[in-house]
This record gives structure tokens, C-alpha cells and sequence, in this order.
């Protein structure tokens, strides 16, 4: 018995829900773009084989996503947040981001109370090319090179739809009433991601 499959121009919609671009599906299926592009505007007839690994695949993805959905920020967020103060020393913060392997650290102000900027390893590299000495940094304070503050996002938010921020910033600050509690990284959602689909 043959089961009744969706319709073809089904799979541009769960395809654009899964964030996927035409290309990325076919590698995933196994067959070319233009296949996957014809059945989507209703140009082309695929055997039964070929359009139920399509839609095995979309399920699969989909799945994974429901996953992911599930896992939120406060579960892979780190909680120990190294913070830099306005009035340190850049080479100070460098030599603290390398011992903990961190590539940004979020700026307190000079009382140590409120988080005012950031500060990142793109940011010193930028101004180490301007330096004619690695050694000048010893003089310069972290508010000379502080770019803006990380964005704050609720220790309830989905890895999913943190996804988007983190192609902007390096990092996002994760609070909970209203009280910065942790930071999540790029990084942080790849191992989390990498654990749900194993």
C-alpha cells in the first residue's frame, strides 16, 4: 500500500520554517536544488522514492528543531561571567579573556554596578594594528576601546530564537528579574545544538 504524501509546493513552507535555503535541503536529501526548486512551483513530477525522502528529511529537521525549541538560554548559559571594569587596564582584561579562553567580556562601570559596555578580542586586534608596541595596552583603559553593551535577554528564551542576535553580537547577557545572571555565546548554542541532534 502506497501512503498519500503532501503536496509538493508543501515543502517551500516547511522549508522557509526550518530556515533552509533550497541548496541546503537538497545536500540533505540527496538530490540536486533544481529538483527540490521545480517541485516547489509544481514544474516537475519526482518518483514517489525521491519526494517521500523529501518529506522524511523535512520531518526529521523539524523534529530536531521541536528539540531545540525546547532548550532554553538558562540551561546552557555560563553563570560565571568575568566582567572588566572602565578604568582597567586593556592589557590587564586581554591577559584574563586568554587565561579563561573568553573572545569578549561584558564592562562594568567604575563602581562595579552596572554593565556599560563590552569589550572584545576584535576590538584590541583592531587597536593593536594601530599600536607600534603590543606593550602600549599596558597605558590604555577599557574605556577607550568598550564598544556597546551586549544585549539582555531572559534566561526563558529559546536557543532557537537567540540564534538571530548572536549573527549580530558576540554575546548576550541572560537575566532573570531583571537581574543579569549569566552570558551565552555562539559557542554555547553550537555544543548545545551538537548534543540535541547526536
Amino acid at each position: 500500500m502506497v501512503l498519500m504524501l503532501p503536496e509538493p509546493n508543501e515543502i517551500a513552507m516547511r522549508r522557509r520554517v526550518l530556515r533552509m535555503t533550497q541548496d541546503k535541503l537538497a545536500k540533505s536529501v540527496g538530490v540536486s536544488r533544481s529538483l527540490i526548486a521545480k517541485l516547489e512551483t509544481g514544474q516537475v513530477d519526482a518518483s514517489y522514492k525521491k519526494v517521500k525522502n523529501i518529506f522524511d528529511t523535512l520531518e526529521q529537521l523539524e523534529t530536531e528543531l521541536g528539540k531545540t525549541k525546547t532548550v532554553t538560554v538558562g540551561e546552557i548559559h555560563n553563570t560565571k561571567v568575568e566582567y572588566a571594569n572602565v578604568s582597567e587596564p586593556v592589557y590587564a582584561v586581554w591577559k584574563r579573556m586568554d587565561r579563561n579562553a573568553f573572545s569578549q567580556v561584558p564592562v562594568k562601570d567604575s563602581a562595579g554596578r552596572d554593565i556599560v559596555g563590552s569589550i572584545t578580542e576584535r576590538a584590541i586586534n583592531r587597536k593593536l594594528l594601530e599600536l607600534d608596541s603590543p606593550e602600549k595596552l599596558r597605558n590604555i583603559q577599557v574605556r577607550e576601546l568598550m564598544e556597546e553593551p551586549f544585549p539582555t535577554v531572559s534566561v526563558k528564551t529559546s536557543i532557537i530564537d537567540i540564534i538571530p542576535l548572536l549573527q549580530t553580537y558576540q554575546a548576550a547577557i541572560t537575566s532573570e528579574r531583571g537581574r543579569p545572571v549569566g552570558i551565552v555565546t555562539n559557542a554555547d548554542v553550537v555544543n548545545a545544538t551538537l548534543k540535541i541532534i547526536q
